[in-house]
């Protein structure tokens, strides 16, 4: 929480609780106003964070039934609110992501980028962001993100500048493939191909092959008769 003496809703466009309803704020994609929540996110990686994002993994938006919110994920500016207690606190706007453009406003899978101050988080260090969503029909509503974060590690795994992309403990792409010129390199697998034969010749080969070995076995035994023979 950005403030502790206000974790639930307020209609203060200034204030920094964690849930701010501002009706005033109107226009495309926002013609009841905006929702905006608020959050304080801490580095656990252990590793300084140079970008940060939040991808939306779920929401309610159009086409929306009645009773449940429409909203709209759009971009922030970096705003100075205060505290319960009269302090004041610099909240981190955020940028949706594009492309593609999202004329509409974000919805499901979208993602939010915040823009780190200097350029880097160090391990342990907070950041308080604000995600703000237009509301075109007002409900009940959902909005659920998954953190993402780039760290500077000095290890290349995405064949780029050295740097992993995590969500927020574990990789969320895989690594890149090798390159062109690795490719030429290495030797190709041999493979002993299959041959699949519908099943009556396959049962028909199977009956052959039997045969070919009785008849062998036949001529094999009356061989060792003559042989024996006085």
């Amino acid at each position: 929480m950005i403030d502790p003496q206000c974790s639930g809703g307020s209609n203060n466009p200034a204030s920094a609780c964690n849930r701010v309803r501002d009706t005033s704020d109107t226009g495309t994609n926002k013609s009841l106003g905006t929702l905006s929540l608020r959050r304080r996110f801490t580095n656990k990686t252990g590793l300084p964070v140079t970008q940060l994002r939040f991808r939306l993994v779920d929401i309610t938006t159009k086409p929306a039934p009645a009773g449940t919110a429409d909203l709209r994920v759009l971009s922030s500016g970096t705003v100075t609110l205060t505290r319960v207690d009269g302090t004041t606190v610099v909240v981190q706007g955020t940028t949706l992501e594009t492309p593609p453009a999202q004329a509409m406003g974000g919805g499901l899978n979208s993602a939010l980028v915040v823009t780190i101050p200097g350029g880097v988080l160090a391990p342990n260090a907070p950041i308080d962001v604000q995600l703000v969503s237009g509301v075109e029909q007002g409900g009940s509503f959902r909005f659920l993100v998954n953190v993402e974060a780039v760290t500077g590690t000095g290890v290349n795994r995405l064949g780029g500048n050295g740097a992993k992309l995590t969500a927020p403990m574990k990789p969320s792409v895989l690594p890149a493939p090798p390159n062109d010129e690795t490719k030429a390199t290495q030797t190709p697998a041999r493979v002993q191909p299959y041959v699949l034969l519908p099943l009556a010749r396959a049962a028909a080969a199977a009956t052959s092959e039997k045969t070919k070995k009785a008849r062998t076995r036949t001529r094999t035994r009356a061989a060792h008769a003559r042989k024996s023979q006085p």
